[in-house]
């Protein structure tokens, strides 16, 4: 896939079961689709431009986890990892209601 043009934000990921994912403020959640880029290589677990999806289960402002699903169970990572890591959101955007205030 070529997504030269988009903007992609680095991240660092743990050899764990299940994987935690630090990206400060990341602007991320549940049910976002990311797919993910290396200059080496990612963990045993994850695959280059493959679609990910966000879980509920430890998502903060700067970690969250993935699932190969959307609602499905963290990805495990093994193995070794190297170089830079990067995510790309490639969903649409969630528009949420805003309650207006009519006084």
């Amino acid at each position: 896939m070529n997504f030269s043009k988009q903007n992609f934000t680095t991240f660092t990921v743990t050899i764990a079961s299940p994987a935690v994912f630090t990206s400060v403020v990341h602007e991320l959640y549940t049910d976002d689709e990311v797919i993910f880029e290396t200059t080496g290589a990612l963990p045993t677990g994850l695959t280059v431009d493959t679609k990910y999806h966000v879980v509920y289960n430890g998502i903060t402002a700067d970690t969250f986890r993935v699932s190969t699903d959307k609602g499905g169970t963290p990805v495990n990572t093994s193995g070794s990892q190297s170089g830079v890591h990067s995510f790309l959101k490639v969903n649409k955007a969630q528009l949420r209601p805003f309650a207006e205030d009519n006084h």
